[in-house]
C-alpha cells in the first residue's frame, strides 16, 4: 500500500501469496499508461480460496491455466517483431538455468511445478513452449498494459526492452552495473575486463567527476565512456549553461 504509485513499470518476482490489501493496492497501479511485469505464479496463492491458476489470470489480467506439475520450463521467442523481442532471433530461447553448484540442486531444481501456459486468445503471444502453448505474452488494456511471462527467468535484452516498452529511460544497452538519479550516475566495470560504452542521458546535462570536480562534458545527452577493468566512475549531474 505504501508503494510509490509515479513509476512507470512495476515488477512482480515472487508475490505468490497476496493479502486482499495487497490486491487492492496492486489493482490501483493499473492507470495512467504502466506497465506490470508478472513472473511465474503472482497471486496463486490465496489463504481462503486455495491453489488456482485463476488467482493469476485475476491478477495479470491475462487467462492463464495450469500446464502440469513439473517440467524443465523453456520457451522460444515467436514474435521477434515485437518491442518486447526485439533484437532476438525467432527460436531465442528462454529456459530456467541451474545455479551451477550441486550443493543448490535440491533447494533451487531446475525442473519444478506447477507450470503454468497463457490460454488468453486477446493477449499478444510473445514466446511458446515446444509444444506451442503460449510461455510469456503481453496485453494492452488501454490504461495499462501487463506482461507475464510463464517462467521465472528473463535474460537482461528483455528486460530492457520491456522497460523501453514502458518508457523508462535506458542508460546504457549493455549489461554493466549502474545506477543513477537526477543528481549522480555510477558506473563500475567489474572482472570481465575493460569496457567500451556509450551513456545515455534523459535530459541535456553537464556531466563532471564527481570526486575530482573536473568538468567534462557540457550539455551533453550522451558520452561514450572507456571502463578499465574494475574500475568505478562517479558523475555529477548539473544543468547545462
Amino acid at each position: 500500500p505504501e508503494l510509490r504509485k509515479d513509476y512507470k513499470l512495476y515488477i512482480f518476482l515472487n508475490p505468490f501469496f497476496m493479502s486482499r490489501e495487497e490486491r487492492r493496492a496492486v489493482d490501483a497501479l493499473k492507470r495512467e499508461g504502466k506497465t506490470l511485469l508478472w513472473f511465474y505464479a503472482p497471486g496463486y496463492i490465496d489463504d481462503q480460496r486455495g491453489l488456482a491458476s485463476a488467482h493469476i489470470s485475476e491478477v495479470t489480467g491475462i487467462d492463464v491455466t495450469k500446464r502440469g506439475d513439473r517440467e524443465l520450463m523453456r520457451c522460444m521467442v515467436t514474435a521477434p517483431e515485437h518491442p518486447i523481442t526485439a533484437g532476438l532471433e525467432t527460436k531465442h530461447e528462454y529456459a530456467v538455468k541451474p545455479f551451477g553448484y550441486a550443493a543448490t540442486d535440491c533447494l533451487h531444481p531446475t525442473a519444478f511445478g506447477p507450470v503454468f501456459q497463457v490460454s488468453d486468445p486477446a493477449a499478444i503471444a510473445l514466446a511458446s513452449y515446444s509444444d506451442g502453448q503460449v510461455a510469456f505474452a503481453a496485453k494492452d488494456f488501454g490504461a495499462w498494459r501487463s506482461v507475464y511471462t510463464a517462467l521465472p527467468y528473463m535474460d537482461s535484452t528483455t528486460l530492457r526492452n520491456i522497460a523501453t516498452f514502458a518508457g523508462v529511460h535506458i542508460y546504457c544497452g549493455e549489461d554493466i552495473i549502474l545506477d543513477a538519479d537526477n543528481r549522480f550516475l555510477m558506473v563500475h566495470s567489474g572482472y570481465d575486463g575493460e569496457r567500451n560504452l556509450t551513456i545515455k542521458l534523459p535530459f541535456r546535462k553537464k556531466v563532471s567527476d564527481a570526486i575530482s570536480g573536473e568538468l567534462l562534458f557540457e550539455g551533453v545527452s550522451a558520452f561514450d565512456l572507456h571502463l578499465p577493468e574494475c574500475t568505478t566512475r562517479i558523475f555529477r549531474l548539473g544543468k547545462s549553461q
